[in-house]
């Protein structure tokens, strides 16, 4: 993606009156600070030596008395000094007309003197006297008034696609996007400098170093988009700011050539987090020593991947290995593997059998070292694949899932430009899950497929994403149809990228609620065949069926749409297993028949479990809804324990090694405390034993 700078007659960075100049862009190489747990190794605690006596201190000699002092003779009165002058008050009349109209962002009369004027008194005002809503408020009715001085046309498609062509108008959209992401009550370029934490060596800037830092980055389009697509509603975005801002005072190339790595080490680490590393050690991860260690590495030219060349949304992934620096230099000096086939780390750690049958730790220490050297489960064999992978600069994660073969973690890591690839990943698994090092929230590893498509260049998300950005200005300045028109165009610009449909959804849900129900039906249908790989936008958009579709539809009409929701999933080519998907939509199903009584509930679920649950890890989901639909009824809930036990002894009691025998008890042991729910008492101890006897034989044919 093009970068781009602004210059316009020496002047720098203000809303709207800017001209761009293309400069290319570094190749973009292309879901935790505590990610998945890593087994705590047994290390032993270490022996104390004595201690030395201490030595008996001297008792300390009294100080000899000071001579006597003459007295001072008398100072002179002085004249009071008078009080000072009062500071000069802000003429708000002033500033108010400075902020009132709107900001000429045509390409040609942007260009002219007096909107150049218009636009950098605005700016400074805003930066000056801290009025940001003000300033907001401005670029939103100016490329409200741009639009409709265009007409209809702006909002179409190709309209759309012709405003983002012009600098003057991408500019105050992304300025006015930027100054969205922050949390309400944020300010920029405080009178004090934030308090360091007192973990930290790092110093937030001060107010006369953040200003020219918030001016430097509002007027640099790389840096204000490099934001926007990285940024979450989760992070602390002005501790953030100011964390970018001390990185770029000690190191201004984390403004330059490192700004990617700069900024996703402030998102990542908004202030030092401890975290709990081998067995019982603390350790503390920031900001600027992570920043340090890629960047000078990369100088050194020791990294796989050169940080230079990667988005903040892939160094997101790559800077938060929650392992001391120790084990990152480690990984640098030991491992010899290319970026694209890193993946044959998992693989190259020994598996350790008797470790998962008896959970046994041989570990002296919890490092990439011991690991090597021991083996390990498929847990370990994640750990170490991921995290040194990030060591070498590669964007990774371990993901995690419960499948046919029971629970399993596997690596995913950017192997290529705009390419995850996955290690140790088994056929008969949904689409498991990560945790974010951005958010610490546990997200789907569908991110990770959505990243290797071609539509996620950053190029690709600008494309179907100003035109969200703008929506929701429009939106925020009350401009409601104008909003849903743009909408409407941006389905075209971005109808691969997840987060314009999730904003659609999201604007469709907060006002058009009443629209008729076969607007809301194509709607959803155009949504779901877009995104049918996409689990997290596919749960939204059934939670939108269920509120504003289902309530207004008739049943069984209903009950049509969705058998057809599971056979579309059922013929789906996806290259994970949707049968997950298919119990979500099951369940939907369910909440529609629950109207006319259990039974039917529980009919439709004895059907599923020959239709979709062959693995096990599919039907304990089914299982789990079912029972949570009929237990409050004894008749009912008896017969739904027998259909699940019926179906058990036909579909999945089938053996194989210990991870299929122990996955297939998994399910008889839910099933046991469902018996045990409802009084059956002996039933659930006799299945119980059969769990416990089968995992037993298991564990010794295993050995």
């Amino acid at each position: 993606m093009a970068l781009v700078i602004i210059i316009l007659c020496g002047a720098v960075g203000y809303g709207g009156w800017v001209m761009y100049k293309e400069k290319t862009k570094p190749v973009v190489a292309t879901t935790p600070v505590v990610e998945e747990p890593a087994p705590k190794p047994a290390v032993p605690e270490p022996k104390k030596e004595p201690e030395p006596p201490k030595p008996i201190a001297e008792a300390p000699k009294p100080e000899p008395k000071p001579e006597p002092k003459p007295e001072p003779a008398p100072m002179p009165k002085m004249a009071e000094t008078p009080p000072p002058s009062p500071a000069p008050t802000v003429d708000e009349a002033k500033l108010a007309a400075i902020f009132a109209g709107t900001l000429n962002l045509d390409e040609r009369e942007g260009a002219k003197p007096e909107s150049i004027a218009q636009a950098k008194a605005a700016f400074e005002a805003a930066m000056v006297h801290g009025k940001w809503a003000e300033w907001s408020g401005l670029l939103r009715r100016s490329m409200l008034a741009a639009l409709k001085k265009i007409g209809p046309s702006s909002v179409t498609p190709q309209g759309l696609a012709t405003l983002s062509k012009s600098p003057a108008f991408v500019l105050a959209l992304e300025q006015s996007a930027f100054l969205a992401s922050l949390p309400a009550g944020t300010t920029l370029a405080p009178k004090k400098a934030p308090a360091a934490q007192a973990e930290s060596t790092e110093s937030p800037g001060q107010e006369d170093e953040l200003r020219p830092f918030h001016e430097w980055v509002l007027s640099t389009p790389a840096a204000l988009e490099a934001w926007l697509l990285t940024v979450r509603p989760a992070d602390d975005a002005g501790k953030a700011l100011a964390q970018w801002s001390s990185l770029a005072q000690t190191d201004p190339a984390a403004k330059e050539k490192y700004m990617n790595l700069a900024l996703a080490c402030s998102l990542v680490f908004e202030e030092p987090k401890k975290v709990e590393w081998n067995g019982s050690q603390t350790i503390t991860l920031s900001a600027d020593k992570r920043y340090a260690y890629y960047s000078k590495n990369a100088e050194k030219g020791a990294l796989a991947v050169n940080p230079a060349k990667l988005t903040a949304r892939d160094l997101v992934w790559t800077v938060a290995a929650p392992v001391p620096e120790s084990e990152l230099e480690w990984a640098l000096k030991k491992m010899n593997l290319r970026q694209k086939t890193w993946g044959n780390a998992y693989g190259n750690i020994v598996y350790d059998m008797e470790r998962a049958v008896k959970d046994t730790n041989k570990y002296d220490e919890y490092t990439f070292a011991e690991i090597e050297k021991k083996g390990g489960i498929c847990g370990d064999q994640a750990y170490y694949t991921a995290y040194t992978a990030r060591a070498a600069g590669i964007p990774a994660a371990i993901v995690s899932g419960d499948g046919s073969r029971g629970p399993h973690a596997w690596a995913t890591w950017l192997s290529e430009d705009n390419q995850w690839s996955f290690a140790g990943r088994f056929g008969g698994y949904p689409l498991g899950d990560v945790s974010n090092p951005q958010t610490g929230r546990r997200e789907s590893e569908q991110e990770f497929i959505r990243r290797s498509d071609r539509n996620a260049s950053d190029e690709g998300l600008l494309r179907g994403l100003r035109a969200v950005w703008l929506a929701q200005a429009m939106e925020a300045e009350g401009s409601i149809d104008m909003a849903a028109a743009i909408y409407e165009g941006a389905t075209v610009l971005g109808n691969n990228v997840p987060a314009m449909w999730k904003a659609k959804l999201a604007f469709w849900s907060a006002h058009r609620g009443e629209a008729p129900l076969d607007q809301w039906r194509a709607f959803l249908d155009l949504l779901k065949r877009q995104m049918k790989d996409d689990v997290d936008l596919l749960a939204e958009a059934r939670a939108a069926e269920e509120k504003f579709v289902f309530p207004r539809q008739d049943s069984k009409l209903a009950m049509k749409e969705l058998k057809k929701d599971v056979r579309k999933l059922d013929r789906s080519n996806s290259e994970v297993d949707q049968a997950d998907q298919i119990a979500k939509v099951l369940k939907q199903q369910a909440a529609v028949l629950e109207k006319s009584g259990l039974e039917s509930v529980r009919s439709l679920y004895d059907k599923s479990y020959r239709e979709h649950g062959r693995n096990p890890a599919v039907f304990k989901l089914l299982a789990a809804d079912c029972w949570g639909f009929v237990k409050g009824d004894p008749e009912v809930a008896k017969k739904a324990c027998r259909d699940m036990e019926s179906s058990f002894r036909r579909y999945i009691d089938s053996g194989g090694d210990y991870f299929d025998i122990t996955s297939q008890m998994s399910v008889l042991s839910l099933i046991s405390n469902c018996y045990r729910e409802i009084g059956e008492e002996k039933k659930a101890e006799s299945l119980a034993k059969d769990v416990e006897k089968a995992n037993a034989k298991a564990s010794r044919n295993a050995l």
